[in-house]
């Protein structure tokens, strides 16, 4: 009776344990059927996604066709219209500032061109231009580490508008001096050299005497002396010594040398074409009359009431103006008033 028991009790248990593994797989193919069906619920990744706007599965191999785009793909088409009409409002500002840009040069042409004209009527012939700080709007102090290329940006477009214009018209006469206690008169002279070869156009430089040296390369070291620190100058005049005074005198016995060689050369070339006229009339049955030389244009000499400094040092200044020579001080903060400052003279 007892074996009946234990033998029913056994097959008992086995019952409940294939009953177990039975309900044990069905759950875990319930599970499985379910994270299938999410699986193929979930959105197409970036892999799926292509140019057109349907994306496609396969579902019980057959193909279904998804008409509507994916989130993702509405948000990239959404930077791409974005980005298209950033470009699109870009080039629409880029004439808008290259007008501006126009505008504010030929403005300061303008200007420029007034200012020189002021110069003419006030008989000023003589300007000495500061570098630090004035022609500048750095201040190197005379230790400039860099090349001379790196100075280029710094270089006034007020100061670049002057020199230009004043060393380009030809009825002004209006003669140009650096004076500086820069000790770095190279790369003083290469800013000043760069400032005349971007400002003029190749046929005005061709036009001005002594501007193009060796190799087409422009050159305005017989055209704007500088005095600077560098001790290759003296002054052994009488005039005052202090701020720029002996500078200026200095550049001005240079550029009377010049005036005076340059009258010489064209007073010999005038001679020797009445020489060549001379000697073609002699042939001639009839004699004719030996012409004049013409008189050479007189340039005005540099005194100290037709010299302007332009110099941010106030002592400077001072000096000039205790000596009788006109003077105009530099504000470097404010740039702009320099032109309208010339235009105040008297």
């Amino acid at each position: 009776m007892n074996t009946r028991r234990t033998t029913v009790k056994r097959k008992n248990k086995k019952t409940q344990s294939l009953l177990f593994l039975l309900l044990l797989v069905l759950v875990v193919a319930s599970i499985i059927c379910s994270f299938l069906t999410i699986l193929r619920n979930l959105p197409p990744t970036t892999s799926n996604i292509t140019t057109t706007t349907t994306a496609t599965t396969i579902e019980s191999s057959r193909l279904i066709i998804i008409k509507t785009p994916s989130p993702l793909i509405q948000i990239q088409r959404q930077v791409v219209l974005r980005a298209t009409a950033t470009t699109s409002n870009n080039n629409n500002k880029t004439p808008i500032i290259m007008s501006s840009i126009n505008s504010s040069t030929q403005q300061l042409r303008t200007a420029t061109k007034k200012a020189i004209q002021k110069l003419k009527e006030l008989e000023i012939n003589f300007l000495a231009l500061d570098f630090d700080q004035t022609i500048l709007d750095i201040h190197t102090g005379g230790s400039w580490k860099g090349t001379v290329e790196e100075l280029y940006p710094h270089i006034r477009p007020e100061f670049k508008s002057l020199i230009t214009s004043a060393i380009s018209e030809t009825n002004a006469e209006i003669e140009i001096a650096i004076v500086t206690f820069s000790c770095q008169t190279r790369m003083v002279r290469g800013v000043i050299d760069h400032i005349i070869d971007i400002g003029l156009d190749e046929n005005t430089k061709q036009n001005i005497p002594g501007l193009i040296g060796i190799g087409g390369i422009v050159d305005t070291s017989s055209k704007i002396p500088i005095r600077g620190g560098d001790r290759s100058w003296r002054y052994n005049g009488s005039g005052s010594i202090n701020g720029k005074q002996p500078h200026m005198a200095s550049a001005v016995e240079e550029l009377d040398t010049r005036r005076e060689e340059e009258q010489t050369a064209e007073q010999q070339q005038r001679l020797n074409i009445n020489n060549t006229t001379n000697s073609s009339s002699s042939r001639s049955l009839m004699p004719m009359p030996l012409p004049l030389p013409l008189p050479l244009p007189s340039s005005k000499p540099i005194t100290r009431k037709s010299t302007l400094l332009l110099d941010d040092d106030d002592r400077n200044i001072h000096h000039a103006l205790d000596n009788g020579v006109r003077a105009i001080w530099f504000d470097p903060k404010r740039p702009q008033d320099l032109l309208p400052e010339i235009m105040k003279l008297v």
